[in-house]
């Protein structure tokens, strides 16, 4: 099983070289395939990619939401809808959008208003850059990191962001979980709901249940799933 991570074009620390990761040690048949970004100045990184792109069962495309329109992530985006596997978008810095239209607010922000901005702009990306026949592409406003003086990196701002729908690495992890087959799909989520903290959380997901008790109930539901697949016997059963 492999997945395929294509940075995007305004990551802080870029990748300058494919980086190729064997998860087998944490979670057994993944693999990651880290990209530099598309609009990289070596001309063999677009090559090479589209070389692996035959053995990539997922991608999970990472661009900043503002960079959408640049022509290199267009022409990637055309590539990538002509591959019959699940691609997921992730629009990053989403959280520069909340604290734009906080900041114009004034005091008077509310989050309702403002998860109508970002609704309408996740709208207007999706119509700029259409819906590929026959693919399957999926878009998330995300955060995966903050400015050193954001006066949003607060778990008050956290909490603000998720209210407006914004994603993190979790829900990244959960949409490639979905995607995943049986087998590997919960070793993944385990592995995901074992993480103590992520972008948008200190130490709680979603639900606001601490995401250790929520691996105890993933566990407890494996088992249980595990159970009921196992066929049951009479007594007086015998195998022919």
């Amino acid at each position: 099983m492999l997945f395929q991570t294509i940075t995007g074009t305004t990551a802080q620390n870029r990748t300058t070289v494919p980086l190729i990761y064997n998860m087998g040690h944490i979670i057994e048949g993944v693999d990651v395939i880290d990209f530099p970004g598309v609009d990289d100045r070596d001309k063999s990184i677009p090559d090479l990619a589209k070389l692996l792109l035959s053995l990539t069962r997922i991608i999970v495309f990472v661009v900043d939401y503002r960079r959408v329109h640049v022509q290199s992530t267009k022409e990637w985006l055309s590539i990538l809808g002509k591959e019959n596997i699940p691609v997921l978008i992730c629009l990053t810095f989403a959280d520069k959008l909340f604290a734009e239209k906080m900041k114009k607010s004034g005091e008077k922000w509310n989050t309702e208003e403002i998860k109508s901005v970002v609704e309408e702009e996740l709208t207007t990306i999706k119509e700029k850059i259409g819906q590929p026949e026959g693919g399957q592409r999926d878009l998330n406003m995300t955060v995966f990191s903050f400015d050193n003086d954001s006066i949003l990196n607060t778990d008050e701002g956290k909490e603000n962001l998720r209210k407006v729908g914004l994603k993190d690495e979790l829900d990244v992890g959960r949409w490639i979980a979905s995607k995943l087959d049986e087998d590997v799909r919960w070793n993944f989520l385990k592995f995901i709901n074992g993480k103590k903290e992520s972008t948008l959380n200190s130490n709680r997901d979603r639900t606001g249940q601490p995401l250790v008790a929520k691996k105890k109930r993933l566990d407890k539901d494996q088992a249980r799933a595990s159970r009921e697949e196992q066929p049951t016997c009479s007594k007086n059963y015998r195998p022919e």
